[in-house]
């Protein structure tokens, strides 16, 4: 049972065509985080590319789940979130699909290497088009600094990252232009 007021009639509707129970529980839990953080449901629309943003709000908002958790970042500047669980090796076998062969020889500890991921998949959220290659186009040295490059503009991004009960949680948030 939903319960009443937490789903927009849109939502309803868009839940209802989920066939999976874990996208089904992603879905209300991470509606259930957004009104604890005072944000209705019908606030939170995407754009075509799919990413979230809050209809009437100057904030940026990020949202990502990982088995059991979602993590919901909310910024006044462009942001981006991943979180994702630190537990295998299998990340090592998928380095050359988004590390370039000068950032292998800076991430090299398997701790390093989940948190480069997660660097350049929550700023590839922040950036929010789409048309960029997380490999190439994002490039990151010793953190905390990371750089999209795009039809030859560079936006540069702040790098925080925490691991927490085996969790890694990183923000990707755009730099102020000073």
């Amino acid at each position: 049972m939903i319960k009443e007021g937490l789903l927009s009639v849109d939502s309803l509707k868009l839940f209802k065509k989920f066939s999976s129970s874990k996208r089904k529980k992603e879905f209300l839990y991470t509606r259930m985080c957004l009104k604890s953080l005072g944000i209705n449901d019908d606030q939170l629309l995407y754009t075509p590319q799919g990413k979230p943003f809050l209809s009437n709000s100057s904030q940026f908002i990020s949202i990502s789940h990982s088995k059991q958790s979602i993590a919901i970042a909310l910024s006044n500047r462009e942001i981006g979130v991943d979180i994702e669980e630190v537990i295998s090796n299998r990340i090592l076998s998928l380095t050359d699909k988004f590390l370039t062969e000068r950032e292998k020889e800076i991430f090299i500890d398997l701790r390093d290497i989940h948190i480069a991921w997660g660097a350049k998949e929550s700023i590839y959220k922040a950036y929010g088009k789409g048309g960029i290659s997380i490999k190439d186009d994002i490039n990151l040295s010793k953190f905390p600094k990371g750089i999209l490059t795009k039809e030859k503009q560079e936006i540069k991004y702040d790098i925080h990252t925490r691991i927490i009960n085996d969790k890694n949680i990183v923000l990707a948030i755009e730099e102020l232009d000073l």
